[in-house]
């Protein structure tokens, strides 16, 4: 963690994210993103979640050479917050800096959804977690940070942020380089902690699948039926399955 970066809080725990399941595994060798394809609005006074089935949404984008995949509504007012987010990504060099500009140029969006319904979102309520995913400029490592998003507690109207990444402290301990993490409900949340079946850890990209299909069973009408899962390693992007994100 970078000094530049002490403003944002360190988050290491699973989150529970409205409405959609996005699962970030980490080895030595690859990165496996994966998310379910439900769209998320809101409507009234009131965070309302509607149904997925209609509607879906790709939520893995690419952000120059970086991969984003998010969980949380997708626009503010004809705002698109995933592609926004994504732009803000592209063009940076680091992960840090990545990370830096989310915080610098994102939160006025977030600012904007949280401020128009107050009534909406109790504080410290996560409202959006981003996955970026990729390597440094002029370093092969394959990187992956955890940004969330929620209401600041100390400044009605205004978001904070909590952020870690591995290779980091977001890692699990033991070494190695590993990390199992997923957004949503259970049984997911505690497939991903050890000890884990050995489809879970084999962190691949069968297990992402499977584990958005386990969260669409219990939250059908929250998640979404559909999964995207994309795969990073040396050899560079490769989609293992698309549902919304067709181009």
């Amino acid at each position: 963690m970078t000094k530049i970066l002490s403003g944002l809080l360190l988050l290491v725990c699973a989150v529970r994210l409205q409405a959609t399941s996005v699962v970030v595994f980490r080895t030595p060798t690859g990165i496996v993103l994966g998310a379910d394809d439900g769209k998320q609005t809101i409507s009234g006074e009131k965070a309302d979640t509607k149904p997925t089935m209609k509607q879906s949404l790709c939520k893995i984008r690419q952000a120059g050479r970086w991969w984003t995949a998010q969980t949380g509504f997708d626009d503010v007012g004809n705002v698109d917050i995933y592609q926004s987010i994504a732009n803000v990504v592209s063009g940076t060099r680091s992960l840090d800096e990545a990370a830096l500009a989310l915080q610098e140029r994102a939160f006025p969006l977030f600012n904007q959804l949280v401020a128009a319904r107050p009534r909406a979102f109790r504080t410290l309520q996560p409202i959006h977690g981003v996955a970026i995913a990729g390597t440094n400029l002029g370093d092969s490592t394959l990187r992956v940070g955890w940004l969330v998003v929620y209401v600041a507690a100390d400044q009605p109207g205004h978001v904070t942020a909590g952020w870690n990444q591995c290779p980091g402290p977001w890692c699990e301990p033991g070494g190695g380089g590993l990390l199992h993490f997923t957004t949503g409900v259970e049984p997911a949340l505690s497939l991903v902690k050890p000890p884990r079946p050995d489809w879970v850890e084999a962190a691949d990209a069968a297990a992402a699948m499977k584990l958005i299909q386990l969260q669409h069973t219990a939250k059908p009408n929250s998640v979404g039926p559909g999964a995207d899962v994309l795969e990073l390693s040396g050899s560079g992007p490769h989609w293992a399955k698309r549902a919304a994100c067709t181009q």
